[in-house]
């Protein structure tokens, strides 16, 4: 399909600060709004009039602009960039109408009923990954799938109009206005992911066929109900005690000097609600002075990796300067950021931190950190599949083909039979998956360089927690390159990573 020739619009004459002013009371009344929806106090998801409040962002004039700034180069060239991504964005979504808030909706208040039992869209997966009696868990599945495969059309009239917008910008699919927009290029990164899916393939087949033959499965006859079974680790629910999460998560931040409670602007919600989002977010309304983090306590091991997770995000954003423009706060290079995630989340793989923080003993610490790398692994090989299944999906196609396609990428690669129907139902952006797979890297070098400073155990280091602040007060004004850079790293690489999930694996 032809796309339209881009406009030659110069950037004179662009009110930056304007902008920017705009930009952060669109962020402010988005993020309340999605606030209101993972924390399950609203079922009916409103971010549709949000945009069309702040139209005026995200027009193809306003694009052109930054886009010929961004060309320009210079010094503010990293802003620049940052605000094109953002007013990219927000055209695309304007683009789809109230296609995402259907969706969202749809997903909240679809039902599946079980013998009788209504289960919510959004509680399936847990309740599926609990059921220990394999022909009930599949058969829950096979339900849930169905609810999935209901929602798909939505999905597709979603996808089709998001691809009409991109070629309307004048860029020939998505893939390429990543590029452009984002500054890093999704072809080469998911070149340098299929290196380490290689160089882990091995040791994952051999981890995985283990822990699937512990729950009397074999691996080629394993599902990914089966997967989700054995990776929800209910053996290990004793030591994640939702009553725990709080004080073990407080304390782990006071080791490197930082206060969870009682710092200005954090809101935490670790309720649980019936309609509350299973994942843990961190939304930031307004960054630094109004950062909420949003935890669905429900056990297991899996509350603890979110909640730290989503504390890195915290302690990011309330360590930006208030005053800071959110060209250089909230949006930019947003693996940097989940890196931070990455890294504090990392800390369950740490038989020190373990000890200290859970009380557990060695013969569990060696047990349960070659349970997580191997749950770690197997989350890198399936956001490296995503991304080179989306790499397709953007460049056209049919959707039978897509189907099939994401069926045997996802997989191979997790060592699972994968569902065609989930073919649309995780993100489709490409941006999702490769942010995740920078931020892993990002991670890994950080947690590498953090071990040869502090050898004794750098979550217990008020000085690590010192240099983590440093990092996390610029910002996004540092893409993923130049922290690293200023490590002492070349690039992102996905030896540290690989070399210390070997050192876990047994």
């Amino acid at each position: 399909m032809a796309t339209r020739a881009r406009r030659r619009t110069t950037a004179r004459g662009f009110d930056r600060s304007a902008y920017e002013q705009g930009a952060e009371a669109f962020l402010a009344e988005l993020n309340e709004e999605r606030f209101r929806n993972v924390a399950g106090l609203s079922d009916t998801s409103a971010q549709a009039a949000v945009y069309t409040r702040y139209a005026s962002l995200f027009t193809p004039e306003t694009i052109d602009a930054l886009r010929s700034a961004v060309d320009s180069g210079g010094e503010e060239s990293a802003r620049n960039r940052a605000l094109l991504a953002f007013a990219s964005d927000g055209y695309l979504h304007r683009s789809t109408a109230d296609l995402p808030d259907r969706i969202a909706t749809a997903e909240s208040r679809a039902v599946i009923n079980w013998r009788g039992e209504p289960i919510r869209y959004h509680l399936a997966r847990n309740r599926i990954s609990s059921t220990g009696d394999r022909w009930e868990r599949n058969a829950l599945f096979e339900q849930w799938l169905r609810a999935v495969e209901a929602i798909n059309p939505l999905r597709i009239e979603r996808l089709e109009a998001w691809h009409q917008a991109v070629q309307a910008l004048g860029y020939a699919d998505y893939v390429e206005l990543v590029r452009v927009a984002r500054g890093w290029n999704p072809d080469e990164l998911a070149a340098l992911t299929r290196g380490a899916l290689n160089a882990s393939e091995t040791g994952y087949y051999a981890a995985i066929r283990r822990l699937l033959a512990g729950a009397g499965i074999e691996q080629g006859d394993g599902s990914l109900a089966d997967a989700w079974f054995v990776l929800r680790g209910t053996g290990w629910d004793a030591w994640f005690e939702p009553r725990r999460l709080s004080r073990t998560l407080e304390g782990t931040l006071r080791g490197l000097g930082m206060e969870l409670r009682g710092q200005p602007g954090v809101t935490l919600d670790l309720e649980p609600r019936p309609s509350k989002a299973s994942e843990a977010y961190c939304v930031a309304v307004r960054v630094p002075g109004d950062v909420r983090l949003v935890v669905n306590p429900r056990g297991g091991w899996e509350d603890m990796s979110g909640a730290l997770h989503v504390a890195g995000h915290l302690e990011h954003f309330i360590s930006i300067p208030p005053g800071t423009p959110p060209s250089l706060g909230p949006l930019g290079d947003t693996s940097v950021g989940q890196g931070y995630a990455c890294l504090m989340e990392g800390l369950l793989g740490e038989p020190g931190w373990l000890a200290e923080s859970l009380g557990m003993g060695e013969p569990a610490q060696v047990a349960f950190v070659d349970f997580v790398a191997l749950a770690m692994l197997h989350r890198l090989r399936l956001s490296g599949g995503q991304l080179i299944y989306e790499l397709g999906l953007h460049r056209g196609g049919e959707y039978a083909i897509h189907r099939a396609v994401y069926a045997g990428t996802l997989g191979l690669l997790p060592g699972v039979r994968w569902p065609e129907e989930m073919y649309l139902s995780t993100s489709v952006d490409v941006l999702h998956a490769g942010t995740s797979l920078r931020a892993t890297m990002l991670a890994g070098i950080l947690d590498q360089e953090l071990r040869r400073r502090h050898t004794d155990g750098w979550w217990r280091s008020p000085e690590a927690g010192t240099m983590l602040r440093e990092l996390f007060s610029r910002g996004s004004a540092w893409n993923a390159e130049r922290v690293v850079a200023s490590l002492g790293y070349d690039a992102l690489d996905w030896r540290p990573v690989l070399r210390k999930i070997r050192t876990q694996l047994i």
